[in-house]
């Protein structure tokens, strides 16, 4: 049985590194998201009043502005939702209509209190097994890259990080490189923190691992703080609601640069992801990779979700391939910047 696992495992990369290097994507789809960013640029010209109200209450830190800037940002990916389907016509309406039905509320098991903690424990394996035959973790470094120093450590803060398997991973690729990093791997549930803390500690990996509310950065704000270069969270913005990840960007944007990355929702994405959820022979990880795949994002509605802060300016969503979105915004004005950011000059990291 193992052989044939790493049978699969090979076959399932060559077949990603050749949609990678053609970037293949349904036309269709391609389409579609043209189109949603025309509704969402709309969208965002009659919202102003509302955006410019939101920022001055957050400026003010009110009380109730979090709460503001959550229901903004859940209106607003409702009604780019629904306005898409009518922004279409021929073969991409009946498109857009299916897509439309792909998002989701229902959970998944990883996030039920209640699940073993045995399938929790073999699940994250499996996501991490995944993510390096899928080669995930090299392409969301390489996004890394434009906020390396180069006199110091990078300093790095990962939200929601559960088991920290980026972190863990990102700390041997940096080991491998030479490159010095100084990684904070963080989230709410002390039993995930726990199970990469005894991996960065049996490697020798320097990843610390502590309780972080993703939604309350104030903690960083105080004086004397640790700073960050860069704050990430990867693959788990869609176990958010939609209203809380405006908050959690908004956040993280008001001290560092800002990397979040999550998958790419389309229909090849509910092909794709859960049928290589297969090769691991259990219903655990095949229900949450279904049930991801539709509670994925695609760029424009991370980046409307960005643009109802006042980190607007600063923000950037691409997707890369294979099927991933990416949410970078730049660091605010004063920021500490690495050496090589202020050249202005991105540079990939070093291949061994």
């Amino acid at each position: 049985m193992a052989a044939l696992g790493r049978t699969l495992d090979r076959a399932i990369r060559r077949v990603v590194d050749l949609a990678v290097a053609f970037d293949v994507t349904n036309p269709l789809q391609r389409a579609l998201d043209a189109r949603r960013r025309e509704v969402v640029e709309s969208l965002l010209a009659g919202e102003q009043g509302n955006v410019a109200d939101v920022a001055a209450r957050l400026g003010r830190a009110e009380p109730d502005a979090h709460d503001r800037l959550s229901a903004l940002a859940e209106r607003s990916l409702a009604v780019l939702r629904h306005d898409l389907r009518d922004a279409v016509s021929g073969p991409l309406r009946l498109y857009a209509a299916i897509d439309g039905r792909l998002p989701t509320r229902e959970s998944e098991l990883l996030d039920d209190p209640a699940l073993p903690a045995g399938m929790r424990r073999q699940i994250l394996e499996d996501l991490d097994h995944m993510n390096r035959t899928l080669g995930s973790y090299p392409r969301f470094l390489d996004l890394l890259a434009p906020w390396l120093a180069t006199d110091r450590p990078t300093r790095i803060l990962d939200l929601a990080a559960g088991h920290g398997g980026f972190d863990l991973e990102l700390a041997r690729e940096a080991r491998a490189r030479g490159i010095a990093l100084e990684i904070t791997a963080t989230d709410l549930k002390r039993e995930y923190l726990d199970i990469g803390r005894v991996v960065a500690e049996r490697e020798g990996l320097d990843v610390r691992f502590e309780v972080q509310d993703a939604l309350d950065l104030s903690n960083l704000r105080a004086p004397g703080a640790p700073r960050y270069d860069v704050i990430t969270c990867t693959q788990s913005l869609h176990h958010f609601p939609v209203g809380l990840v405006s908050v959690m960007i908004h956040e993280a944007a008001a001290t560092s640069a800002v990397l979040f990355i999550d998958g790419y929702r389309s229909l090849t994405t509910l092909l794709a992801v859960p049928s290589i959820a297969l090769r691991f022979g259990h219903y655990g990880m095949f229900h949450d990779a279904f049930v991801s795949s539709r509670r994925f994002f695609v760029p424009e509605e991370l980046r409307l979700l960005a643009c109802v802060t006042p980190a607007a300016e600063r923000t950037r969503a691409f997707r890369i391939p294979p099927g991933f979105t990416v949410l970078r915004i730049d660091p605010p004005t004063g920021a500490p910047a690495p050496a090589d950011r202020a050249a202005g000059s991105p540079r990939r990291l070093p291949v061994l």
